[in-house]
This record gives C-alpha cells, structure tokens and sequence, in this order.
C-alpha cells in the first residue's frame, strides 16, 4: 500500500459515519425550514447554512472513494 494511502479503522469509520449523519440530519432540517420561511433574507442565510452541511456531507463521502 502506497504512503499516501491510508486505511481507516473501524473506530475512524464510526466516526465518519457519526459525523456525516449529523451534517445530513441538519442538512435536511435547514432545508425543511427554509421553505417554510417567507422572509428572502431568513432564506438565503438558512440555505446557506443547509449549503454547508451538505458540503461537509460530501467531504465525508469522499474518504470512502
């Protein structure tokens, strides 16, 4: 295995997985409650907020490729 290459034990993948069902749970409830909001301004800030925790849903995704 090359050096570069890491594996990841059981104790880090739990991890992992912790982390990105609490980034994909926040995710989906900034979501929901951006439609729910009326105010443009309420909007743009709460689906910037869901943005991040997608991306960080992603970031996670990308250590099992």
């Amino acid at each position: 295995m090359n050096k570069e290459e890491s594996s990841l034990t059981a104790k880090d993948l739990s991890y992992v997985e912790d982390i990105f069902n609490w980034n994909i749970n926040c995710y989906n409830a900034f979501l929901h409650f951006s439609n729910l909001l009326e105010d443009k301004q309420a909007v743009d800030i709460v689906q910037k907020i869901a943005t991040s925790h997608k991306e960080n849903c992603d970031k996670c995704l990308k250590l099992f490729k």
